[in-house]
């Protein structure tokens, strides 16, 4: 037997332990509060499996139930408008047109499905109607039995693609609730932020949001708020009723050949005993009652009766001494006719309890007595699931409601009762699908009705939306599908059409265009930069884009020209500059343009004159050394110049290049360009003396000049003892010394050569 373990979220999943025990383990999934580990197991082994710690529950899986096609024959015309696949929703939708005024067609972005399977998925890849690659995941692990294939999946692919034929395609077939939640964690984890299901769940709770699989999926979409889900609202509106229990005395008791309660009172239904059920078709799903006790703490006992035509009681289905509070027949197996529905208790006490009663036909099974809210899957309720409703679109106009397709609002119980909008949007079925040589069962010609059809169309314009703005929140763009869509009821939301049928343009137009508030015009001094700041308006993430009409004075994106910042402008800022730096030494005007666009492509533009002039003349100021005075041979001091003025050409001068020429005054590294404050060394000629003056010129790039002068004076140095010895004295002097010498040698004094 197949068995749904549910354990404890605070510990890992417990896979060997249950291997161990007998589980042939299939799929385990972890999203607190949706924990289960599903498989196989012996009932023999139950009990062991059931004590094993941190087991919360042992039960029998939730089955899915795909929302099947609508076939049976329908009231009105059923001409074909379009043989394109899903012609007349794309036409409807208006896809074409936003393709052709975005750009954009889905590409970039990843649609996942839900529904039954794709068995002739490469049958219709090989006639170029779906994309090579179309990711399909495996949902189960188990070898369980597989339900017979009915490619309602490939259909879902084909019309995504027929509408957003750029998107990336994903698919996965969940059976059972846990399999539902574990396709949803897969498909996001593998890059699906549009996914979209035609699956039910009778079994679970009708009254609340709070079962395990509503549970599982609000904690997924908590930790992705980017995803969005659609879920098509169902094909039960002729097939549900609810209301309070009203008892009324049966003449003839009714007893229920299952549990033996005898029931003695019963349902009115407009002030019959019964709903009557006409079945246009053989009924293989599932009858379905359910009442307002806590889900899983039943202390109710309703019986629920079908009768044949002649008020022959069929079968009971029995509500009494059962934990659960439903009384559900998942297989009937009904032919198309007359029935009748008793809903019985032994007494009145649980007059004035809500109920639901529900029969899953697919528009092939209407009550009498039929009410809004057949809308019986928990997924829907969720607040971040957006139901989807059916529109006629086999005419192309789509203006009229499905009578099949479940109207809303959804009345819940638990926690405190609520009213739940449903559905959030309608779109067109009746659509054209290449169905020839697959499993699909549809309606000659083949025509795909019911809200399974409608649910890819709003999910393909959710995409294209995506596409052009790939920044938006998931809650922006589910509010421009509600806020664009093309209003078919008197009031919107309703509980008919939602907000509307899903407008492809429609939700473009409410997103606002981009703008930018102006600029004025401005009177740049050339050697300086200008900012301008501006503000940015739009939708999701703004591209800059500026022209020049005179690219030697202002060239867009040029580092000396004009530029958008900062960086993040239009995507994480909009609130920007305009950074203008004009080329040096350009004097003129130039006219700048620029447009900022969406990703949508709508775009608006901005323009300002920027007129350059002259900066103000450049200065040269001497700080120092300017006036000195030296002895030959000692060094002279540097003089220290201060400039002001942008890229200035230094030069220098001398009045006596002998004794200082220009060459011997050395300017300090950037003197001009990257300084402004420099060192002129002066180094004069060895040995001269005299006096220089040097002229520093400054020039800048527009012509502009002016000069400073500096001057150096070089004398000789003092002579010793008075005055200078010259050569002529030195000679006399050294006569007179050899005379003295002379006169003082003796007479008698003989020399004598040795």
């Amino acid at each position: 037997m197949q068995v749904d373990v549910r354990y404890d979220c605070s510990a890992a999943a417990p896979v060997s332990a249950l291997t161990a025990r007998g589980l042939i383990a299939g799929k385990a999934v972890r999203v607190p509060p949706f924990c289960s580990v599903e498989g196989w197991l012996s009932p023999s082994d139950l009990p062991d499996l059931a004590s094993l710690d941190g087991v919360r529950s042992v039960d029998l899986p939730n089955y899915s139930r795909i929302i099947r096609p609508v076939t049976h024959v329908l009231a009105g015309p059923r001409a074909v408008a379009s043989t394109v696949i899903d012609g007349t929703a794309i036409s409807i939708t208006h896809a074409t047109q936003f393709i052709q005024t975005t750009g954009k067609n889905g590409g970039g972005v990843t649609i996942g499905i839900m529904s039954d399977d794709v068995a002739s998925l490469a049958l219709i890849q090989s006639r170029g109607e779906l994309p090579q690659h179309v990711t399909v995941l495996t949902p189960s692990s188990h070898g369980g039995s597989q339900p017979a294939p009915t490619d309602e999946g490939t259909m879902l692919l084909e019309e995504l693609h027929a509408l957003a034929p750029g998107a990336s395609l994903m698919f996965c077939a969940p059976q059972t609730d846990t399999e539902y939640v574990s396709c949803l964690q897969e498909l996001i984890a593998a890059g699906a932020s549009i996914v979209a299901d035609d699956i039910e769940y009778p079994g679970e709770d009708m009254f609340s949001a709070e079962s395990s699989l509503a549970e599982g999926v609000q904690s997924l979409l908590a930790q992705n708020p980017n995803v969005l889900l659609y879920s098509a609202a169902g094909n039960e509106n002729q097939s549900f009723w609810q209301g309070m229990y009203a008892p009324t005395h049966l003449s003839t008791p009714l007893t229920c050949s299952v549990n033996g309660q005898a029931d003695t009172y019963a349902q009115t239904f407009d002030g019959s005993l019964y709903e009557k059920l006409t079945l246009f078709d053989t009924l293989s799903a599932p009858i379905y009652l359910q009442w307002a006790d806590p889900f899983g703490q039943n202390i109710s006992n309703f019986d629920l009766y079908v009768l044949d035509q002649n008020m022959h009681v069929l079968e009971c289905i029995p509500g009494a001494g059962s934990r659960e509070v439903f009384d559900n027949d998942p297989d009937p197996q009904f032919s198309s006719g007359i029935y009748h529905l008793v809903i019985g208790t032994p007494n009145t006490e649980f007059a004035g309890k809500f109920l639901k009663l529900i029969v899953y036909g697919d528009g092939a099974a209407v009550f009498a007595n039929a009410t809004p809210g057949g809308i019986g899957s928990p997924q829907k309720f969720l607040s971040r699931v957006a139901t989807v409703g059916a529109v006629y679109g086999a005419d192309g106009a789509g203006d009229t409601i499905e009578a099949y397709s479940a109207t809303g609002p959804v009345e819940l119980e638990f926690p405190v009762p609520v009213s739940v909008q449903a559905p959030v949007l309608v779109a067109p079925d009746g659509v054209y699908v290449d169905a020839i040589g697959t499993h699909f069962p549809v309606s000659p010609p083949d025509l795909f009705f019911g809200t399974s059809a409608a649910t890819p169309n709003v999910a393909a314009v959710a995409a294209l939306l995506r596409a052009a703005f790939p920044t938006l929140s998931a809650a922006r763009i589910e509010g421009a599908l509600q806020s664009g869509a093309t209003q078919l009821g008197v009031t919107a939301p309703d509980g008919v059409f939602g907000y509307g049928r899903v407008d492809a343009l429609g939700a473009l137009q409410t997103l606002p265009h981009p703008t930018v508030s102006p600029i004025a015009n401005i009177t740049i001094a050339g050697g300086s930069s200008a900012q301008m700041p501006f503000t940015l308006t739009g939708t999701g993430k703004l591209t800059l884009a500026g022209k020049t009409d005179n690219s030697s004075l202002v060239a867009f994106g040029a580092s000396s020209g004009a530029q958008f910042t900062p960086a993040s402008c239009g995507s994480s800022t909009n609130s920007c500059q305009l950074t203008v730096t004009p080329a040096l030494g350009r004097v003129a005007t130039a006219h700048l343009s620029f447009s900022v666009s969406d990703g949508a492509g709508r775009s608006t533009s901005a323009s300002v004159t920027v007129t350059v002039t002259n900066p103000p003349p450049p200065t040269v100021r001497i700080t120092s050394g300017g006036n000195q005075s030296i002895q030959t041979g000692s060094a002279a001091a540097p003089a220290e110049l201060s400039l002001t003025g942008t890229t200035l050409t230094i030069s220098v001068s001398s009045s006596n290049p002998a004794l200082l020429p220009a060459a011997a005054a050395t300017l300090s590294s950037g003197c001009g360009t990257s300084s402004l404050n420099c060192t002129v060394t002066l180094k004069p000629v060895a040995g001269q003396s005299g006096q220089a003056t040097l002229t520093v010129t400054a020039r800048d790039l527009y012509g502009q000049s002016s000069q400073s002068t500096l001057s150096l004076s070089i004398s000789a140095p003092a002579k010793s003892g008075g005055g200078a010895f010259d050569s002529w004295s030195v000679a006399m002097l050294a006569l007179l010394l050899v005379g003295q010498r002379a006169r003082m040698i003796p007479t008698n004094v003989t020399l004598r050569a040795h």
